[in-house]
């Protein structure tokens, strides 16, 4: 089993460097097999700052081992793990904490002080990546909302979570689903927030965004 991971939050947005190789190699017999995935590792996302490939590669070892010949990579589209968020409202309200692309929230808010209605909302991510003492992260709007209703500091607002472009065919997922993972010396994730952005104030509050039930496609792959 080979995982590797790769990020450009240390460089620039075509700056990727390989953060993270976890190798694992097993002997195997004939029939059935089973290998046990590390689940401190992160799932396999494409997104903008991150890029996570699982893959098994099965092959006959030669020259003691340094290289497989002949050899085959199959490529694994590892889920992410569910996580928990603070059910605090920070001053918005929302039916669930849990989301899937494609869903309508619905919610209200109430500012400290100010004008509802001239309130922008939306839903902010966050992908961060802490490597020993060195903290970065990169931000930006995933989704925005619509103000439906105000009335003096009270509003409610609807959103609708941006589509996954992911196939069911596809061996990862291309979308910044919300994970936490902690290895090494470094921990690494996606976060999103429901945002309001108001003049006078700002409000936040974390939910979680996770893939619809996966399905399973065969993978054709064409000969040249």
């Amino acid at each position: 089993m080979i995982v590797l991971i790769a990020s450009n939050l240390r460089g620039g947005p075509h700056q990727w460097e390989v953060l993270y190789s976890y190798r694992k190699s097993v002997k195997l017999d004939k029939g059935r097999f089973e290998i046990e995935c590390p689940a401190e590792l992160p799932p396999a996302v494409y997104s903008k700052n991150f890029k996570v490939r699982w893959s098994l590669i099965f092959g006959i070892p030669r020259f003691g081992g340094r290289f497989m010949w002949p050899r085959k990579e199959l490529r694994l589209k590892i889920m992410p793990s569910f996580i928990e968020v603070s059910e605090e409202e920070h001053g918005i309200r929302l039916e669930r904490s849990i989301y899937r692309p494609g869903d309508l929230i619905k919610g209200e808010f109430e500012l400290p002080k100010g004008d509802a209605s001239k309130s922008l909302v939306g839903i902010k991510v966050k992908e961060w990546l802490v490597k020993g003492k060195e903290s970065y992260s990169n931000a930006y709007i995933l989704s925005e909302g619509d103000i439906t209703r105000a009335e003096g500091r009270h509003g409610w607002f609807e959103i609708e979570v941006e589509k996954d472009i992911t196939r069911p065919e596809d061996v990862s997922y291309f979308y910044p689903y919300t994970f936490r993972s902690k290895f090494s010396d470094m921990e690494m994730g996606i976060s999103s927030y429901i945002v309001v952005e108001n003049p006078e104030f700002t409000l936040e509050r974390e939910i979680v965004i996770i893939p619809v039930e996966p399905r399973i496609v065969r993978r054709e792959l064409s000969r040249k």
